[in-house]
């Protein structure tokens, strides 16, 4: 089915990501040049980021969340902005506690930004050589749901046969 050949790439970029960080073969400085070239490359997806654990990016920065979007068909760089860590924030939670997953449809937080819902994949990434493998963070690559089904509509439909 082609909307399952569409949503794997969410996967495979997360999974992409997460290993190459588990490696050492991307280093936290390069994620954001990371993201944005994932981005560039696969149209499709509306977002791909990075959660860090609080303080696995620096001693002395509690939450880090880069992320690139493709908002008003532009890529952009942006920071998560709330406490993504806290209770509440179920995706970051339930990533942690169940490892590699597909969330729930959800919505933005900042709705002024993207007001569809999107649906994501997310993945634990390690410190490379942490023997008690305790994840440093989450990688994630999200869909928006409305661009699915259009996709899934106009790849299913010959719009030609039918004109208004």
């Amino acid at each position: 089915m082609e909307i399952d050949r569409e949503v794997r790439l969410a996967k495979d970029t997360a999974l992409a990501i997460a290993n190459d960080l588990t490696a050492g073969r991307l280093n936290d400085a390069e994620v954001l040049n990371r993201l944005k070239a994932e981005l560039e490359k696969k149209p499709q997806l509306l977002d791909v980021g990075v959660a860090y654990e609080p303080f696995a990016y620096d001693p002395n920065v509690r939450l880090y969340a880069p992320y690139y979007a493709r908002l008003k068909n532009e890529l952009q760089s942006l920071d998560v902005t709330y406490y993504y860590s806290r209770p509440i924030y179920v995706w970051f939670r339930i990533s942690l506690c169940k490892g590699t997953l597909w969330g729930e449809p959800d919505f933005w937080q900042d709705r002024s930004l993207f007001s569809q819902p999107a649906v994501g994949y997310f993945t634990l990434f390690y410190g490379q050589g942490d023997r008690k493998q305790r994840p440093r963070g989450i990688v994630y690559a999200d869909y928006s749901v409305g661009c699915l089904f259009v996709v899934n509509f106009l790849r299913n439909n010959d719009l030609s046969k039918n004109p208004p």
